[in-house]
């Protein structure tokens, strides 16, 4: 696949398609923690924010942990999300 088509596919992402912003930065990466998989990929978006992150957070489990019992959620398996 060509840079073209993943470009394609980024302007047909539904979340992309909803966002009101000017300018962005583009950047994909498969999960330093978790599956490889969509879910755990980057970007990790909402209707109102893209995070990406380049790197490994050493202490997400215990992040994490303190975050759920606060009542959290997480969607991946991730140490950006």
């Amino acid at each position: 696949m060509g840079t073209s088509e993943k470009i394609e596919n980024l302007e047909k992402n539904s979340i992309v398609q909803k966002m009101e912003g000017t300018i962005g930065i583009g950047h994909v990466r498969w999960a330093t923690h978790g599956i490889p998989n969509a879910i755990n990929a980057h970007p990790h978006s909402t209707d109102q924010v893209s995070v990406v992150h380049n790197g490994i957070i050493e202490n997400s489990d215990e992040l994490k942990k303190e975050l759920e019992n606060k009542g959290l959620t997480f969607k991946s398996q991730t140490d950006t999300e």
